[in-house]
């Protein structure tokens, strides 16, 4: 399994970004990534913000990724101003390696938090939190 490239034929994650999965439900694209419905929902709201190419997970991330990271914010953030204007009951982060369901990195924004806080898979340190995270606490985790 490849760790990073523009394109992983074994990756379900992959064929959705290229748009080969007709079942698939984008909610919002931008020129690198792009937000679908999780098809396993933790909580009443799961999303999941893709980056078009493949990386496996967060820990094969660098510093020339940063631009990346920042537009994935951006769009859930945009969903998130879409369909839950006002809110701030959502988590939006990463779950850190081994906790990876699927091996191409995957933003989740999930809520309300405190459905999604009581699982396992959504507390530390298995859940890391991203920059301006919109939970019931105001977390603010800098990207950079």
């Amino acid at each position: 399994m490849n760790t990073r490239c523009d394109y992983d034929m074994d990756c379900k994650f992959c064929k959705i970004a290229r748009g080969e999965s007709a079942t698939t439900r984008y909610r919002y694209q931008s020129k690198n990534a792009l937000v679908i419905d999780d098809y396993s929902p933790k909580a009443h709201y799961h999303y999941l913000c893709i980056p078009k190419i493949h990386i496996r997970n967060m820990t094969y991330l660098s510093p020339r990724d940063i631009p990346l990271l920042e537009e994935m914010w951006e769009c859930a953030n945009a969903v998130l101003n879409q369909l839950h204007p006002g809110t701030n009951q959502f988590l939006v982060g990463f779950h850190h390696p081994p906790y990876n369901s699927e091996h191409h990195l995957h933003l989740h924004i999930i809520g309300p938090a405190s459905q999604a806080e009581t699982h396992y898979l959504f507390r530390y340190p298995v859940f890391q939190p991203t920059a301006g995270c919109r939970t019931s606490q105001n977390e603010y985790n800098p990207i950079r």
